[in-house]
């Protein structure tokens, strides 16, 4: 029975090979509201994996984008089935043990910029449009990176950029950019901030 699970997960891992996932409930959620926040409240759950990558042969997770881990033999026991979606067609993992449905983002083993170019893609585009130029000139010229770190958002945030050169934080919400305190602290600041 061990060889056969083994021969499995080795098999599942082959299939699934240089994937990103996320939950089904976070997709949906960024794709709806184009919030970060939303996504993250959306997959809260405590048995629901902020993301999965298959890579050689192992499943890498992070919790909440602050602590990164690997998956043991006991919790690998997914499912691939492939959906259809308005004309597409979507690959879906699904953990047997919780039921929980995970959809591919990407076909990268760095999870990170996997994260990052589908938040780029589905939020920060939009949350860029809706703050006008006065954004564009505020960010231009500096190096911003998203901040996935789940620990730093509260209502009303839709998306957190950090620069490593001038160590600030900004972050999106209602259609504006604001300035905000140290990661730290994001949760307490942006109802007194006001915007740029």
């Amino acid at each position: 029975m061990k060889k056969a699970f083994i021969f499995l997960l080795i098999f599942c891992c082959a299939v699934l090979a240089a994937q990103t996932y996320i939950p089904m409930s976070a997709y949906k959620a960024i794709c709806e509201t184009h919030s970060y926040y939303e996504a993250i409240t959306a997959s809260n759950a405590e048995d629901t994996y902020t993301v999965l990558c298959i890579k050689d042969g192992e499943v890498l997770s992070n919790l909440k984008f602050h602590d990164a881990f690997k998956l043991g033999q006991k919790e690998i026991n997914f499912s691939f089935v492939q959906e259809e979606s308005d004309g597409a067609t979507l690959d879906i993992l699904i953990d047997k043990n919780t039921d929980i449905k995970y959809i591919q983002i990407s076909d990268s083993t760095d999870y990170y910029a996997a994260y990052d170019k589908f938040l780029t893609d589905n939020i920060l585009a939009e949350a860029m449009k809706n703050a006008g130029t006065g954004a564009k000139n505020y960010l231009s010229g500096k190096e911003w990176n998203i901040d996935k770190d789940q620990w730093h958002y509260t209502k009303g945030i839709d998306i957190i950029l950090y620069s490593r050169e001038t160590r600030q934080y900004v972050g999106f919400s209602d259609g504006k950019l604001y300035t905000l305190q140290d990661g730290d602290a994001l949760e307490k600041v942006i109802a007194r901030n006001t915007p740029l």
